[in-house]
């Protein structure tokens, strides 16, 4: 389950269980549109679209990559406004954390994400991408331009958290 989520986060396809999930490259499956539409809007990632739009801008990376790169450290920067809304989501991405407790779930679906693309062999830092330290404030600064993405984020999102946030991913 966790690889169809972040097939619709990457924009790849992968195959589950006999079954194809395709994103973005040949048209999102039912079950894919299904559960990314769950995903965006019970865990409310909308500072994601913003953070991932400057690095296709600025350094040509696929959108679904971009996500994948920066997915774990917005899911961690909105935990203490989105944990019970993490926690629910969690053991449907990550089924084996069913039963744990609220807590346990919604940082179990951070790390999950954290692991995932490296267990697929992605690239899974900014640095990977050609990104280093100097860029790091021209994307904090644009990122801060999208005002109506920025609305909509579980918490308030400043530059300095959008920094972080690069930085972390770096």
């Amino acid at each position: 389950m966790a690889g169809i989520c972040f097939g619709l986060v990457v924009g790849q396809s992968f195959d589950f269980k006999g079954g194809r999930f395709g994103c973005f490259d040949d048209g999102p499956s039912p079950d894919t549109t299904y559960l990314g539409r769950i995903f965006d809007h019970v865990v409310d990632i909308t500072i994601l679209v913003d953070t991932m739009a400057q690095l296709g801008g600025h350094f040509h990376v696929p959108h679904g990559l971009s996500n994948a790169l920066v997915l774990p450290h917005v899911l961690e920067f909105n935990m203490p406004a989105a944990q019970p809304l993490y926690a629910e989501i969690a053991p449907i991405v990550f089924p084996e954390l069913s039963g744990k407790a609220e807590a346990a779930r919604a940082e179990g679906l951070v790390e999950g994400f954290r692991t995932l693309g490296p267990e697929l062999g992605m690239q899974s830092k900014l640095s990977d991408v050609g990104v280093n330290h100097n860029h790091l404030p021209m994307l904090a600064e644009d990122a801060m331009k999208q005002e109506r993405l920025l609305i909509n984020n579980p918490r308030e999102m400043t530059y300095e958290a959008a920094l972080d946030i690069y930085a972390r991913a770096l």
